[in-house]
C-alpha cells in the first residue's frame, strides 16, 4: 500500500502546501497587476490568500516523512506505475462540477511523487472506445536519469 491515510488525505495535504507556496511566490505580482482568472483558477488563488500566514509546519513534516516512505520504497531500483489520472480525458462540453471531480482524481494521483520530490513520467496509451489515458511511471529519488532511460528503452521494444 503506498498511502495508509489515502490519497485524499495526501490530495488534502499536496493542496495546502501548494497554495501556500504559490501565494507566497505570485502574490506581489497578482496584488499589483490584478490579473483575470477563469473563475476556477480565481477561487484557488482566493483560497491561497485565505491560508496565506497560517503555520503549514505540520504538513511540511507530514510531507516529510511520506517522501521518506516513498524513498525507502523506490529506493534507486524500483519504480511505481500507476494510471495518470483515474479515467479518460474528459469530453469538451463538460459542466464544471465534472471537471473538478476529473482534476480532484488526477491530483490523487500526481500528487504521489510531487509530494515526495520523485520523477514522474506519463506515457500515453489508448483507452476504451480509442480514448486517450495516460500510465504513471514514477522512479525513485534522484533516479531522472535512469527513469527515462528505461521508460525510453521499454517504449523502444513495444
Amino acid at each position: 500500500m503506498v498511502s495508509a491515510e489515502g490519497l485524499k488525505s495526501w490530495m488534502d495535504l499536496f493542496r495546502e502546501l501548494q497554495a501556500a507556496e504559490i501565494w507566497a511566490t505570485h502574490s506581489e505580482w497578482i496584488r499589483q497587476e490584478q490579473p483575470e482568472f477563469g473563475p476556477d483558477i480565481a477561487a484557488r488563488f482566493s483560497w491561497a490568500a485565505s491560508i496565506a500566514g497560517q503555520d503549514h509546519s505540520r504538513a511540511a513534516a507530514l510531507r516529510s516523512e511520506i517522501a521518506g516512505r516513498l524513498r525507502l520504497l523506490l529506493r534507486e531500483d524500483r519504480c511505481l506505475v500507476i494510471p495518470t489520472v483515474p479515467g479518460p480525458a474528459p469530453l469538451l462540453g463538460g459542466d464544471l462540477q465534472q471537471l473538478e471531480r476529473n482534476r480532484s482524481g488526477a491530483m490523487m494521483l500526481s500528487c504521489i511523487a510531487g509530494l515526495a520530490g520523485l520523477p514522474q513520467i506519463t506515457l500515453p496509451v489508448e483507452g476504451p472506445e480509442g480514448l486517450p489515458l495516460g500510465l504513471s511511471v514514477i522512479g525513485g529519488h534522484g533516479q531522472d536519469l535512469r527513469l527515462l532511460s528505461w521508460v525510453l528503452g521499454a517504449w523502444r521494444r513495444a
